[in-house]
């Protein structure tokens, strides 16, 4: 049992890098200093009041 979960999270490992290999190669690598960043710092929430009363959230 505990074989078949350290195949599984090869696999997974496996699958995550070929994602990031494609991704590099169909859209501009990403550099390390941007991925940083984009794990650093949260999505900024920006709250919206619109004509209407209710507020309405927007993520960057």
């Amino acid at each position: 049992m505990i074989l078949f979960f350290i195949i599984l999270i090869l696999l997974l490992l496996l699958l995550l890098l070929l994602l990031l290999f494609l991704h590099s190669h169909i859209f501009p690598p990403v550099t390390p200093s941007s991925f940083k960043s984009l794990i650093i710092s949260p999505p900024r929430l920006l709250l919206i009041h619109t004509k209407n009363t209710y507020p309405s959230f927007i993520y960057f």
